[in-house]
């Protein structure tokens, strides 16, 4: 019996550098009936040439050139042009190990399961120094079990955020519409993970590394200053916060993403000072709208902070923003 086809996607812009070897490891799989996608965004060198050579080389690899839209934008042409049952998301400056694909996939046949996740290894770039984030054990079950048992740990790690860990089901995201939030660059994979959670009949966790995360510092999206970073938090926040709802999450729970949101949020504010390059009335207006928000206003308020943070809390819930705008050009 063949087995079932795994669709890879990999968003590619200016990658001339690394995605031969991403492809590479591709080829490398020890599960072969897969197809890989590379959707072109609009690159600017030799990628999209490079991406044609690729293309010619396996009739598995299919390509797509589009308009530069951004990471998500490419995730989800990817997601509508897929025929494989289930879907894998990789950068294309990452790699996989050589059984990835086979060990999700023999986990979520075995169990039923929508969504079967790995744990990943971090390679950093400048010092060729590996660490392991790995679940604490294995997992089969439900949304809400997941919830009630592993959720806290694997967030407050980092482990279940990327999108880049997990073979989802495909019929899972048409049947839900559910897509990347294309209106921002940086917290829509969180997002997309946990509509891919509240949706999903049954999670398996793999406790092995099976995933390559190439991490440089300089470039990572995270060190970047972003203009709409507060409303990327907002929208995270409220898409996991619905998907809490739906499967009846423990209060904990809201408390530590609205810790999260604060917490980002006030660094943000700090980010607006030290990186964004405004003017400083710019500045100002900034802290005023962002600090005097009702989101992170009522967040505020169930906020438990200590330190510094505490005395910004204080500061940002009375709206002294005269006061906290030269505090943070002090700092």
């Amino acid at each position: 019996m063949r087995e079932t086809k795994i669709s890879i996607v990999v968003p590619v812009y200016n990658a001339e550098k690394e995605l031969q070897r991403c492809v590479d490891s591709i080829f490398r799989q020890s599960f072969s009936n897969w197809e890989l996608l590379l959707i072109d965004d609009g690159s600017r060198d030799s990628s999209s040439t490079l991406c044609d050579r690729l293309g010619a080389q396996d009739t598995r690899v299919r390509i797509w050139h589009k308009e530069n839209g951004g990471v998500s934008s490419a995730r989800n042409l990817g997601i509508c042009k897929a025929e494989g049952e289930y879907l894998f998301f990789t950068d294309s400056d990452d790699t996989l190990f050589p059984d990835t694909l086979a060990t999700l996939y023999q986990k979520a046949k075995v169990s039923g399961a929508d969504l079967s996740v790995c744990g990943f290894t971090y390679l950093v770039e400048q010092t060729k120094e590996c660490v392991d984030n790995l679940p604490e054990k294995a997992f089969c079950g439900g949304g809400k079990e997941y919830l009630e048992e592993r959720f806290l740990s694997d967030f407050r790690r980092e482990f279940f955020n990327p999108p880049w860990n997990k073979l989802i089901r495909r019929e899972l995201l048409l049947e839900n519409d559910i897509r990347f939030g294309e209106e921002f660059a940086i917290c829509e994979d969180m997002a997309f993970s946990m509509q891919v959670l509240e949706k999903s009949k049954g999670i398996c966790v793999v406790p092995e590394s099976l995933y390559c995360y190439h991490y440089k510092e300089a470039e990572n999206l995270v060190n970047r200053f972003h203009e709409n970073y507060y409303e990327a938090l907002l929208y995270f926040r409220d898409r996991t916060w619905q998907c809490f709802r739906t499967l009846q999450a423990k209060q904990e729970l809201y408390a530590e993403v609205n810790a999260c949101f604060v917490g980002k949020s006030l660094m943000y504010l700090h980010k607006i000072y030290r990186d964004s390059g405004y003017e400083e009335t710019r500045k100002y207006a900034e802290l005023k709208r962002i600090g005097g928000s009702l989101p992170l206003q009522n967040a505020l308020r169930e906020y438990r902070a200590t330190g510094k943070r505490r005395l910004l809390r204080e500061l940002l819930l009375h709206k002294r923003f005269r006061l906290l705008d030269r505090l943070y050009r002090w700092r």
